[in-house]
């Protein structure tokens, strides 16, 4: 299961009608049965790797639980980009500037 199918699985089990616990749905995310000869190459990487599981189930669940709606990160709209202005780069103050009288021409001047 790649990260964007565990996304809308968590999403799916922690909105649905019946509660579910995230440990529940380990063997559908790895695909099969947990059998002591799992895939994680040591104890460490499993609780890191479960943990980091456990961590973004109860992300989703907070959102849900506020009753927002919650979109995987990836669908997140980029904030808009804040025009930034530095007196550094500018010939004299802005408000010494006067506005232009001239218009724009694509042909030129």
């Amino acid at each position: 299961m790649n990260i964007e199918q565990l996304d809308g699985f968590f999403a799916a089990l922690i909105a649905g009608p019946e509660t579910v616990m995230p440990s529940e749905c380990y063997p559908e995310v790895f695909g099969g049965r947990m059998s002591d000869t799992s895939e994680f190459g040591s104890l460490d990487e499993a609780n890191e790797i479960l943990g980091l599981m456990i961590r973004h189930w109860n992300t989703i669940a907070r959102t849900l639980n506020k009753g927002e709606v919650y979109g995987p990160p990836s669908s997140a709209p980029a904030p808009a980009p804040r025009m930034v202005c530095s007196t550094l780069f500018l010939p004299r103050p802005l408000d010494s500037m006067a506005p232009s009288t001239s218009t724009f021409s694509p042909d030129g001047p």
